[in-house]
């Protein structure tokens, strides 16, 4: 991904944000942004004694979707992290001494401190809590309800009337008797998703991506998306009203139903549907986790890549080979094809090697060949210099296989196939390349907004929200979950590691710095712990 000629579209909910070398997004600050042990303001408040925050004591609850988490109890300390609308953190009984916090400042597990007046309440009834407050699923690969917008749509504030859908939503009428006409077609799910595969405490699947089930159950027309409650207008909504605030930074005059637009193939997370309106003329509305509003109608349900890699437990030793091409061919030693292994199939491999036509073959153990552009190859790799790897988790990128691997030490632990930068190898400075070298995992985030890797393909430009397990680890490069393609073995991105949210959800609960109870996004440091070592390779 790149921020590089990329326009801000209007759905955001993050206000102002930063655009970065892979992501054109970042819910917080850069790297460079944040304050260092040495840069720190001299005159910041003390941090007071420790207040012994019980886990099982009284919480904090977040009602924005950004409550960021201090070092200190003062705005300009260092972040730690942040808790996300819903979620909560065991607090302090009592507030402690802070500066610049009207609402107070509330120490909370495992470190930190939070000002009220910064998206906070000790409220777990708070209207909007009680609204919006769904928490993510850390137990699945795909956390919320996914969707891409079919066509451009309008984002609401309250609900229309039909004046304002046919004033506001360009040849509403007209895509709406077509929607009526083919919407068993439209959505349509042709495949089992991320979700469907069942996974184990360690976050490995079990089973292998041939063994996932090949298509789902159909979904019931009148649901796409969950209901919220019984289905009906949402307490909040009722009355022609809004009960709750505008989350989103989207300004509006006062009284103004309308609060931006969103683009066709935007990536969307969202809360659930409700309908509204006569039985004539009806219309489900599904709400965004921001809180507007937009025609479900706009949008395809989305479930994701059910691809995964496996865990290295000694039963497939080196050498292997994953198979990362779906048009893949078996060779004989003359370089006849003969035979076609399955995308994902893992290979056992013999060691030899034959080079023909300027590639290299690889022999299996029952003495086929396999071809290097077609298999990504796992075997002992080059050491690290950066780092003491004997003795410490590691992962290791290759561009030239499209490959993950997990370390621990010098033990292999989980493998996988990648997508990372389109240009290769190349410089990615002046190419969609991604950076190599040795770094360490600076922020993660259960989920956050970036823009779009398929724009390397069609030249469209669009947003994905809401992208699960993404791990900084150079400015804006990163390791991430991509729901958005199901092509990992090739190289796709505009810079950053995508992985099927299988594998992105493996990754982000084996590194360090490990998540919080509560939080949604972590960094590292000398408070949260160092992050995790990532070598990235030709």
């Amino acid at each position: 991904m790149a921020g590089r000629g990329r326009r801000v579209l209007f759905f955001s909910w993050f206000g102002a944000l930063a655009l970065t070398a892979c992501t054109g997004k970042s819910d917080l600050p850069p790297a460079s942004a944040q304050a260092s042990a040495d840069d720190e303001p001299t005159d910041l408040a003390p941090a007071p004694p420790p207040s012994h925050v019980r886990p099982d004591g009284p919480r904090l609850f977040a009602r924005a979707l950004e409550t960021r988490l201090l070092e200190r109890p003062d705005p300009r300390a260092r972040v730690l992290g942040y808790v996300r609308l819903g979620q909560s953190v065991p607090r302090s009984d009592a507030r402690v001494p802070g500066a610049a916090c009207d609402g107070g400042w509330y120490e909370v597990l495992p470190h930190g401190y939070v000002c009220l007046d910064a998206g906070a309440t000790l409220d777990e009834h708070d209207p909007v809590i009680r609204a919006l407050g769904t928490k993510p699923d850390l137990a699945k690969p795909m956390p919320y309800l996914y969707g891409f917008v079919r066509r451009d749509a309008t984002l609401w504030h309250m609900i229309p009337d039909h004046a304002l859908m046919d004033r506001w939503e360009y040849g509403f009428q007209g895509h709406l008797k077509e929607y009526r006409a083919h919407h068993a077609e439209w959505n349509r799910i042709k495949a089992a998703g991320a979700n469907d595969v069942p996974l184990d405490a360690q976050g490995n699947a079990k089973m292998l991506p041939s063994e996932v089930p090949a298509v789902p159950p159909p979904l019931d027309e009148d649901h796409l998306f969950p209901d919220l409650g019984d289905g009906s207008i949402p307490w909040w909504l009722r009355g022609g009203g809004r009960a709750i605030p505008n989350l989103s930074p989207y300004v509006a005059p006062d009284g103004s139903v309308v609060r931006g637009k969103v683009f066709r193939h935007a990536g969307l997370a969202v809360l659930g549907s409700f309908r509204t309106g006569k039985e004539s003329d009806r219309r489900k509305f599904t709400v965004t986790l921001d809180g507007r509003l937009i025609g479900e109608d706009k949008i395809k349900p989305h479930l994701a890549s059910p691809f995964h890699g496996i865990a290295l437990d000694g039963s497939i030793p080196f050498p292997f080979a994953m198979v990362r091409r779906r048009d893949a061919d078996y060779f004989d030693r003359e370089g006849n094809a003969g035979g076609h292994p399955g995308y994902g199939d893992i290979i056992r491999l013999n060691g030899k090697i034959l080079p023909r036509d300027q590639r290299f073959f690889f022999e299996t153990l029952d003495r086929r060949w396999l071809r290097e552009d077609q298999v990504a190859v796992f075997d002992v790799p080059p050491p690290p210099v950066s780092f003491d790897w004997k003795h410490t988790k590691w992962v290791d990128v290759s561009i030239t296989y499209q490959s993950l691997v997990l370390y621990d030490g010098e033990k292999p632990v989980y493998a996988t196939l990648v997508s990372t930068g389109v240009d290769g190898a190349g410089d990615p400075k002046t190419t969609r390349s991604t950076v190599r070298g040795e770094f360490r995992i600076d922020y993660k985030h259960v989920t956050t907004t970036m823009d779009a890797d398929d724009a390397a393909e069609n030249g469209s430009h669009f947003e994905l929200r809401d992208v699960p397990w993404v791990q900084y680890f150079e400015g804006g490069y990163a390791l991430h979950a991509a729901y958005w393609h199901d092509d990992f073995g090739r190289p796709r991105s505009h810079g950053c590691v995508n992985m099927a949210p299988v594998d992105a959800r493996r990754v982000f609960f084996w590194t360090d710095p490990p998540l919080p109870d509560g939080w949604h996004g972590v960094k590292s440091g000398r408070t949260m712990g160092a992050g995790t070592w990532v070598r990235v390779r030709k």
